[in-house]
């Protein structure tokens, strides 16, 4: 105690350190705040900024790969294309980590880059592989646009790749990062004392944010949910193309329905921008998908307040209230063309088309049903298949002057437009009596070939083509026991005999719980090409999904691994099979009539069941 003499200090015991590392307080002590907000353990392979610039390609091939993003993928997109195009060529490049995101989604489609690294997968695994390196480091440094963006594009690249799960997590980091920076609100775009520079800069964090906002809603679903609720959205949509290259603020702008932008914004603002129709089209399909798959099972209504007829009204109002330069027009699609929009602009009716034929699909359901059919379901059903063949229009045309690549088929909307084209000719190639129109029935052939042909020429690009082709055959084979009805497919550019079996191809889609536009993994593709299991006996081959060809791929993802397999006769083909007069010759005998009735019930039953936890339709696309 101070004050008190030390005559004892000759009986203390000498001070030593602990060697307890809990108390010395030493490197092993409780972390500090840094440490903790720091990662413990970097995988970044590279020790500067230099040495990540190492692993580019060189410039002239950035350069193209750049090119063929904004003149294809991102026709309407957040980078500006001319100031992006001047800041390579000057010298003032941005961030390495942006380059490669840009490489990671463009790689497979630049000639020069395929030819560098062997093949166009391997190209994208590369610059991949680069990216992911050092994506730890960039989560975190703090958020920032550049990184934003790169994550978007790693996303899309990795989902494209058959990496869904990662595409989940890139996606997650980018919005996560946009709401940081509250890109979500319109407050963040105000300006005190606007410029040219600002103004292109705010309007790219608008489109960084809304591009973001699309393709996460397109991702979620009842397995993955969204993780922004759009009430708290209050940022409008984006300006125009001119007004985004010139820095000009636009008189005034949209706002997507469901946000609280539409408080002070009308949806059907008649000077919207096409990139914020665009947006808005989008926003439709995410909304009728998932109604879709909600009421899969359910009659179709013909009451006024009913889901079918509002969804069915609220879409004809809104392609009535687009500004007559967004209304379809083969003279619009041409000077889109030369403006480099064209492929924005087919995107846009593609979406209202597959949009239309989702909330008509129902009533192809209800004429398979005993009850007897209404003068309404058949109208239902013709303008079902007057939106498929206008769908068909719109990919026949934007195939018919480009390859797959030049054609944007890197997009999941193209592929699954071109899915949905040859699912619903298959309709009108087995069965076109279901069609009440002649002339739409008798082109069931050609769009079939058509469709076939397109897939069979993108395998390479779209890993799932290679399923679709062999699912679209066997809906197609199976329901062609009349040789009249044959339509005579072009072969695929593989031997016949390198393709699985029908069976073996449920098999394999129905183990690995795939969903329409599930972009397959190379490894799964290799597995699928290998499967050898032969069908077994089918004893009315005819029937067999020739009257759903959706069901195919739909089953597959709702039941387990020890789940049975797949019916060889759907339920929708058989019921239609047996309550239309077109059909009555297949199957005549009444104790198999009630045999396929009780099964039909029971598949029905274990369909509406497992429904709920079924992956949105379009999960793996947009």
């Amino acid at each position: 105690m101070r004050g008190d003499p030390d005559e004892d200090r000759q009986f203390r015991h000498p001070r030593k350190k602990s060697q307890n590392p809990l108390r010395r307080g030493g490197a092993a002590a409780r972390p500090r705040r840094e440490a903790i907000e720091s990662p413990p353990l970097t995988l970044r392979p590279f020790s500067d900024q230099n040495e990540i610039m190492d692993v580019l390609p060189p410039f002239r091939e950035i350069v193209d790969a750049v090119h063929y993003l904004i003149g294809h993928e991102f026709q309407l997109s957040f980078i500006p294309k001319a100031h992006l195009l001047l800041s390579l060529t000057g010298g003032r490049a941005p961030s390495a980590f942006l380059l490669l995101g840009i490489l990671c989604l463009s790689a497979r489609y630049t000639p020069s880059l395929a030819q560098r690294h062997g093949s166009p997968n391997a190209a994208t695994e590369v610059y991949l592989a680069h990216a992911q390196s050092i994506a730890q480091d960039a989560i975190w440094g703090g958020p920032c646009l550049d990184k934003c963006q790169a994550f978007y594009f790693i996303s899309k690249a990795q989902l494209y790749s058959g990496n869904k799960s990662g595409a989940h997590q890139s996606l997650g980091i980018a919005i996560r990062m946009a709401l940081e920076m509250d890109l979500h609100r319109e407050d963040t775009y105000r300006l005190t004392a606007p410029t040219k520079d600002l103004v292109i800069a705010r309007e790219s964090a608008r489109r960084t944010f809304w591009m973001i906002y699309s393709q996460e809603s397109l991702l979620s679903g009842p397995s993955s949910p969204g993780s922004l609720d759009p009430k708290y959205i209050t940022a409008l949509l984006p300006s125009s193309e001119y007004d985004f290259a010139e820095g000009w603020e636009p008189a005034s702008r949209g706002a997507l329905e469901g946000t609280a932008a539409v408080r002070k914004q009308s949806v059907h603002d008649p000077r919207r921008s096409l990139f914020a129709t665009l947006l808005q089209a989008t926003q439709l399909w995410v909304t009728i998908s998932r109604w879709s798959l909600a009421e899969e099972g359910h009659t179709p209504s013909w009451e006024p307040e009913s889901d079918h007829i509002r969804l069915a009204q609220k879409l004809d109002h809104w392609e009535r209230t687009l500004h007559h330069e967004h209304q379809w027009s083969p003279a619009l699609l041409r000077q889109y063309q030369k403006e480099k929009r064209d492929i924005a602009y087919t995107a846009i009716f593609m979406f209202t088309r597959i949009c239309k034929i989702l909330v008509r699909r129902p009533y192809l359901k209800k004429l398979m049903n005993p009850s007897p059919n209404t003068t309404e379901d058949w109208s239902q059903i013709t303008k079902l298949f007057e939106s498929t063949r206008e769908l068909y229009e719109l990919v026949d045309l934007q195939f018919s002057n480009r390859s797959c690549e030049g054609a944007g088929f890197m997009s999941d909307l193209s592929a699954f437009a071109v899915y949905t084209c040859g699912a619903m000719a298959v309709y009108l190639s087995n069965l076109p009596e279901v069609c009440p129109e002649p002339a739409i029935a008798r082109e069931g052939p050609s769009m079939v070939r058509r469709t076939l042909a397109i897939l069979d020429a993108c395998q390479s690009i779209w890993p799932l083509a290679v399923v679709v082709l062999f699912v679209l055959r066997a809906s197609l084979a199976s329901g062609q026991a009349d040789p009249a009805r044959a339509v005579r497919v072009p072969a695929p550019a593989t031997a016949a005999t390198h393709g699985p079996p029908a069976d073996a191809a449920r098999l394999l889609l129905h183990r690995e719980r795939l969903h329409p536009g599930t972009v397959l993994p190379s490894a799964l593709v290799g597995r699928f090409r290998r499967c050898r299991r032969p069908p077994p006996p089918v004893s009315t081959p005819c029937v067999q999904s020739a009257a759903e060809p959706f069901a195919f791929l739909r089953r597959a993802g709702r039941h387990g691994d020890d789940a049975p397999a797949a019916p060889t006769t759907t339920p929708a083909a058989a019921s239609f099979i047996l309550h239309t007069a077109a059909g009555a010759h297949v199957v005549a005998d009444p104790g198999q009539q009630r045999r396929l009735r009780a099964r039909a019930a029971v598949l029905r039953q274990q369909q509406r069941s497992a429904g709920r936890d079924h992956p949105f339709l379009g999960q793996a696309l947009f």
